[in-house]
């Protein structure tokens, strides 16, 4: 049999396979090789029937939720993860929670046993945590990171409800279209090849693109529906392409405000929470940078870290990164000198916010037009391609 076994390895939790006849003959083996006992031995079949999907984004913060009420009722941290692994409805984060659990019971902190999850959690979730573990504020930290989390949730949700009706309208106008081509357009093609008529350009693209259609629509079915299924499966599971998909995005015009106003947001108020909690500004900093998703913003970021090492001010730093407005850049100076810059940070976050509700709903009213003119296209393009040679009878 195949097993899947748990260890600890530097304070760290390793996970590896092993084959043998039982559980016990694994155990003894795991114990060999390890020097020390597995915390979890599981049996893995090399094929399963029983389907685990990632945890969505909803499903983690739902179990934060849970987490924030039970620490709240001042019960022992242990306690609250044994009940998250038995009332977590995703059978993948019941499993995390299970070695999170086995994690703590050996002596790991909470930050330390999330560490291997970071890509299923977040970095913003991991740096909230550790700091509110170490500062004795983990409730409060808590309740911080949802309204984070809940915000961006909500930021999701108005996204998706803009997109779905247009997106319906254009699928099902990409679908009519495609059977106009297979259907009606080759009749046309016959009765203009019966009268030797002249064709004009945008008919002929309309034949060429039927004679393609006809010979390629399952492999262009298939390699749009490969394409999509893996950029989805690189956003989620942020692998190798989700980088160059979030560089591509920063490129696109309003896109990268968008995006960039959210990990500015992010950084402030990361940065904030942390100098609250009594970390120096260059640790805060270095935290808060991590915490941002994008490589290239990091490396920006970066810069504010070179500028406080080499003696600069927190806002040198800001003003060779080049990514803030001067607004930003006036209040920091101010509150450099003021001995407030924990409460400034906390007001340009949320002004960075504001800021993205607005570019949102700009957003919103700007897709439903773009996508009724994709459909007026389509629909004028056929029109011409088939009724132009025919009023030349």
């Amino acid at each position: 049999m195949r097993y899947k076994i748990t260890t600890l390895k530097n304070t760290i939790p390793h996970r590896y396979t092993l084959w043998a006849n039982s559980q016990e003959e694994a155990l003894l083996k795991a114990q060999q090789k390890d020097k020390i006992l597995p915390l979890r031995i599981e049996e893995s079949p090399l094929l399963s029937l029983s389907l685990s999907f990632p945890p969505t984004s909803k499903d983690i913060l739902v179990s934060l939720k849970q987490l924030h009420l039970m620490l709240s009722a001042n019960l022992p941290i242990q306690q609250c993860i044994s009940s998250l692994v038995h009332h977590t409805p995703n059978k993948k984060l019941a499993q995390i929670f299970s070695h999170l659990f086995h994690s703590l019971e050996n002596g790991l902190s909470l930050h330390e046993g999330l560490k291997p999850y970071e890509k299923i959690f977040g970095k913003l979730t991991l740096v909230m945590i550790e700091f509110g573990s170490k500062s004795g504020r983990l409730c409060e930290c808590l309740a911080l990171l949802l309204s984070e989390l809940n915000h961006q949730e909500n930021n999701k949700k108005e996204i998706k409800k803009a997109l779905f009706y247009p997106s319906f309208i254009l699928i099902c106008t990409i679908g009519c279209f495609a059977v106009l081509l297979q259907i009606v357009v080759p009749q046309f093609i016959e009765l203009f090849a019966q009268n030797n008529l002249s064709l004009p350009i945008y008919t002929q693209f309309l034949i060429l693109l039927q004679e393609w259609v006809s010979r390629y629509w399952a492999f262009a079915l298939s390699f749009f529906g490969a394409i999509y299924g893996i950029l989805t499966l690189q956003i989620k599971q942020k692998g190798i392409l989700y980088q160059p998909i979030l560089s591509f995005c920063l490129k696109l015009p309003l896109i990268r405000k968008i995006f960039l106003n959210s990990y500015l947001h992010q950084y402030f108020f990361t940065l904030s929470i942390l100098l609250q909690s009594g970390f120096d500004l260059l640790t805060s900093s270095s935290l808060a940078q991590e915490s941002i998703p994008s490589k290239s913003i990091q490396n920006k970021l970066n810069l504010i870290q070179n500028s406080l090492i080499n003696g600069k001010t927190f806002c040198d730093g800001l003003k060779e990164s080049a990514l803030f407005d001067s607004l930003t850049l006036n209040l920091i100076f101010i509150a450099q000198g003021s001995g407030k810059l924990d409460e400034i940070l906390s007001t340009c976050a949320i002004g960075y916010q504001n800021q993205n509700k607005d570019l949102l709903a700009l957003l919103v009213s700007l897709i439903e037009p773009i996508f009724t003119l994709l459909l007026g296209i389509f629909v004028l393009f056929l029109a011409l391609g088939i009724f132009t040679p025919i009023w030349n009878l």
